[in-house]
């Protein structure tokens, strides 16, 4: 193991070019222009997005999608946000940044990148179906943190976000990491910590903090793996991204052997792994998620 070519790669990170469809101080603009305090109105958001003509088409593109599932025609952005809301707009741009990243990986035979981006996709749905059930049920769980399910839906499509990051500008640290994790037997996140001392889990945290993201958000997709060590104030956050990445995995293959305590978490927040895994399933076939999967070959 070599912490010290871990710790380079993190101090290198905010500076390196993640093949994002836009500069990421946009993305990081977006993300404060949309939260629901802003009072920027839908023509300055607008006008943020207008800035780069690569994420205005990609935003319209994946707004008039099956994922949305709306009937008129969306041709500019204000009409967007009216329509779909500042929550939506919000979620759409970070996803469209994802999909920037993942689609860089096109065509490399050692980055399955289909079943990647799937993974993502049902991680974010599990991740909001969680939180709305817990929400639904806080006082009766004794949980007094609050959960927004559309920021828990964005962690999940962004929580494996260190794993592309390491495959497009570590090419040979990641064949290595794959390998290690073949060879040994181990998961890939323990590969990780084996190789150079962390997982992508803070790989991608630490990206997601250079586009100045809210901890909310990069504290859950770090600690996704560690989840009981995260700060106090974010580990439910940690704890239900976590549960949700275990269960969008055993929902394509329920077989998998899947470390972690998230079995614990789903019995204290008194959720039927079953009957959820068949929640799920039926979602994962819904035009919502099968629209924005087909969105990475667009």
């Amino acid at each position: 193991m070599s912490t010290e070519r871990g710790q380079r790669f993190l101090k290198e990170l905010p500076e390196l070019n993640q093949d994002l469809p836009c500069a990421p101080k946009i993305i990081a603009q977006l993300f404060t222009q949309t939260v629901p305090w802003s009072t920027d109105s839908n023509e300055d958001i607008a006008t943020t997005v207008a800035r780069d003509q690569g994420l205005t088409a990609r935003v319209l593109t994946l707004a008039n999608s099956a994922h949305y599932g709306l009937k008129d025609s969306i041709t500019t952005i204000p009409r967007a946000v009216s329509l779909m809301g500042l929550d939506e707009v919000r979620s759409m741009v970070l996803m469209v940044a994802a999909l920037g990243v993942a689609s860089s990986l096109k065509g490399r035979d050692d980055f399955e990148l289909a079943p990647y981006w799937r993974h993502q996709v049902l991680t974010g749905i599990a991740a909001e179906a969680l939180a709305k059930e817990i929400m639904a049920n806080a006082a009766e769980l004794g949980i007094d943190e609050q959960l927004d399910p559309s920021e828990c839906y964005t962690t999940g499509i962004l929580h494996d976000l260190g794993k592309a990051i390491t495959a497009i500008h570590r090419p040979e640290s990641w064949q290595s990491i794959v390998h290690l994790a073949q060879s040994r037997g181990l998961s890939h996140s323990d590969a990780e910590i084996r190789y150079w001392g962390m997982d992508h889990g803070v790989i991608g945290g630490m990206a997601l903090v250079a586009w100045n993201l809210p901890a909310t958000i990069t504290e859950p997709i770090s600690r996704h793996h560690a989840p009981n060590s995260s700060t106090p104030s974010h580990r439910l956050g940690a704890q239900l991204l976590h549960t949700a990445d275990a269960l969008a995995l055993l929902t394509d293959n329920p077989e998998a052997l899947i470390p972690g305590p998230w079995p614990e978490f789903l019995d204290t927040w008194k959720i039927d792994q079953e009957q959820f895994l068949a929640d799920l399933a039926i979602r994962a076939e819904e035009p919502r998620a099968t629209s924005l999967i087909a969105q990475l070959d667009n």
